[in-house]
């Protein structure tokens, strides 16, 4: 049903979603909404997910994606190179404050996005205006990109089972 050219690396998730729906569309199913559920994102539970569809169900919700808390020092003391050889703050002096004082922030997980698909077609990604949250503990929501992420889920999956 998918194309190989909608399944590389580098093809954003609403892609290969959007496909299927027009697929499904066309052979006349009803489609309103989708839930995506990305494979890198395997420690994801039925909970997580309920939680999710029915925020969404229950909201003037556009698009929904999991998050999780992110530590401050990963945003708070980010540095990148200037361009002349010399390191910035990322964010400049806003967010240099001791961590009690940070503000919340979290990251999107990957693991749950559900989306209208009209509003998807509109906005090309999952994070519209009329977007929402639904919050996954860490140990939930380890996407894996690289090898060590792999091993961490197998670890965390082999530690449920015990």
């Amino acid at each position: 049903m998918m194309p190989e050219e909608l399944c590389g690396d580098l093809i954003a998730s609403h892609v290969p979603c959007q496909h299927l729906a027009q697929h499904l569309v066309g052979e006349g199913r009803a489609i309103d909404t989708l839930v995506c559920l990305q494979p890198t994102s395997p420690l994801r539970s039925v909970e997580d997910l309920t939680a999710a569809v029915k925020k969404f169900q229950e909201s003037d919700l556009d698009f929904l994606v999991s998050v999780t808390p992110v530590d401050p020092h990963d945003f708070h003391w980010a540095v990148v190179p200037n361009g002349s050889g010399y390191w910035r703050m990322y964010f400049g002096n806003e967010y240099m404050k001791e961590r009690p004082l940070l503000p919340p922030v979290f990251r999107p997980n990957g693991s749950i996005k559900i989306a209208r698909l009209a509003a998807l077609a509109q906005v090309g990604h999952f994070f519209g205006d009329r977007m929402g949250v639904v919050e996954t503990p860490p140990q939930r929501s380890v996407h894996v990109a690289l090898e060590l992420d792999l091993k961490l889920c197998e670890l965390l999956l082999a530690g449920r089972a015990a």
